[in-house]
């Protein structure tokens, strides 16, 4: 199953605290923060074909098909992002998304008519992805850190504010979700390339998901 949401976000002051809620999908408790929407037959047919891409994206040796295994009707969204221009009295110090992961597998992200995403570095430094059309950025999530047992650690990245107070941004996410029933556990070959303990829970993905919603005070 694929949503579509149309979503406006915000200016987030970046401070440790700070969870961009916004990019936390996949459930019903959180489609309230922004309009669902009916899907046309044109944006339909484009997210199967972005459901199909992640799937390709999943396939591979080792680990052949447990990846698009788990997301086969999942709660896999496909979310339009509206950042809006800040105007003149933005808060110093804020940003459009504060640092986060995402909860989901995998994200996929098409462009973005502006640039302002940036990815953290393994050293902590910040990385600039340029926001154009002719990639599709993939990042990993916290689930599929949970299932390899971080050796595939959760991408962090935040948006940052544009140069000036007038320009407005516009992104097309696709988080994608296992089923509820999917099982997290940590894989064996991966608790083996990883040291040989395992190092994150055993849990399902609908529970990981409840969880994590509790913990940003969407659930309770």
């Amino acid at each position: 199953m694929v949503s579509v949401v149309i979503d406006r976000i915000g200016v987030h002051v970046a401070n440790a605290e700070d969870v961009d809620e916004h990019t936390k999908e996949g459930s019903d408790e959180e489609k309230h923060h922004g309009d669902v929407i009916d899907v046309n037959t044109d944006t339909e047919g484009f997210s199967f074909d972005f459901e199909a891409i992640s799937t390709h994206q999943s396939k591979g040796e080792p680990v052949e098909s447990w990846l698009p295994d788990m997301s086969h009707n999942g709660n896999t969204i496909l979310r339009v992002n509206h950042y809006p221009a800040l105007g003149e009295n933005s808060p110093e110090g804020a940003v459009r998304s504060a640092q986060h992961e995402d909860i989901n597998l995998i994200t996929l992200l098409v462009g973005a008519t502006a640039d302002g995403l940036q990815v953290m570095d393994h050293d902590g430094t910040w990385i600039e992805v340029e926001g154009n059309h002719d990639h599709i950025i993939v990042d990993s999530g916290d689930m599929l850190q949970n299932l390899t047992n971080g050796l595939f650690k959760s991408t962090t990245h935040r948006v940052i504010n544009p140069p000036d107070a007038t320009s407005d941004r516009y992104s097309m996410p696709m988080f994608v979700h296992p089923r509820d029933d999917v099982d997290l556990t940590p894989l064996p070959e991966f608790v083996e390339m990883t040291g040989g303990e395992s190092l994150y829970d055993s849990i399902t993905a609908g529970e990981y998901l409840h969880q994590r919603l509790v913990d940003i005070g969407l659930a309770s």
